[in-house]
């Protein structure tokens, strides 16, 4: 799941006018880009839950069991040299975020923002003369699948 994030972020990042994109702290901190954007992955928290979901899959009914809610927290980075490139981006990067994306397994994955942190170049690590940090929060699960045995119309006729 970390590597569809991190892919997905980039390419959204790519597209609202992210030069260069980061992924380690250490990365920006070297870095003398005044224009770039980073991607951290900050925590993950996991819950355990047993919800069913019953599907049909090749003509075959099936049983999805959730076992486990998987809460990922991401920290998006956008710096530039000034307030209203940032800002350009920073919509740009709003405008473009999908409510939720799909894990490749027919699994729907739940993407939510919190709260953006503003910083100027005295108070920041980076080069850049304003940056913004979003938090971005994906919220999947892990699943395990379960396949119903067909019913034998013939048993219990006498």
């Amino acid at each position: 799941m970390i590597s569809l994030y991190k892919t997905y972020l980039t390419n959204l990042l790519k597209e609202s006018g992210c030069k260069r994109i980061y992924s380690t702290i250490k990365e920006m901190e070297t870095s003398q880009a005044p224009n770039m954007g980073g991607i951290l992955f900050q925590t993950e928290e996991l819950k355990r839950v047993n919800t069913k979901k019953t599907f049909e899959e090749d003509g075959t009914r099936k049983i999805r069991l959730k076992k486990y809610e998987r809460i990922t927290s991401i920290s998006i980075i956008i710096g530039e040299t000034n307030y209203e490139k940032c800002e350009n981006i920073y919509e740009q990067f709003l405008m473009n975020l999908d409510n939720s994306i799909n894990d490749g397994k027919g699994n729907s994955i739940k993407i939510d923002i919190g709260d953006s942190d503003w910083v100027e170049d005295k108070d920041s690590i980076l080069r850049a003369k304003i940056a913004v940090q979003i938090d971005v929060t994906f919220e999947s699960g892990i699943y395990k699948d379960y396949t119903n045995k067909p019913v034998n119309p013939n048993i219990g006729l006498g």
